[in-house]
């Protein structure tokens, strides 16, 4: 089956910012801007007609984050200020996301309190990383 080539050239802008490798802060920032509504359409489901096209959306823009912003390495606090810088997070924000008390995220983030089980699941789901990354 082809797609009548109107209508790729119709969406191509739109696309090309998340398709093709990313090699700048501005081009990443597009790529984020063109994969959110698509993410939004798709969101769990594997078999939604758009699911591989976010898969391959999702490669690029995480291929440039490993490349520019390695994750540190150290405590799980480390961790989560990192995920919540990439972000543009404050702790505020992210409890308003995410339902955790914001006080109890200052204690984790300044290491005067270990992640609770709940935080873990929690903060995995909200950031789409492992669980193991908070442990």
């Amino acid at each position: 089956m082809t797609a009548p080539l109107s209508a790729i050239t119709a969406v191509w802008p739109q696309l090309e910012a998340a398709l093709t490798p990313i090699q700048s802060e501005a081009q990443h920032a597009q790529a984020l801007e063109a994969v959110a509504p698509i993410w939004g359409a798709v969101g769990e489901d594997a078999a939604h007609p758009l699911g591989s096209l976010l898969a391959l959306m999702i490669e690029r823009i995480q291929t440039y984050e490993d490349a520019t912003h390695p994750p540190p390495s150290g405590s799980p606090a480390r961790m989560l200020a990192y995920l919540m810088a990439l972000r543009g997070l404050s702790q505020r924000a992210l409890a308003e996301a995410t339902g955790l008390d914001q006080g109890n995220l200052s204690k984790i983030l300044g290491g005067k309190r270990e992640f609770t089980l709940e935080a873990v699941r929690t903060l995995a789901a909200y950031f789409k990383v492992e669980p193991s990354l908070f442990v």
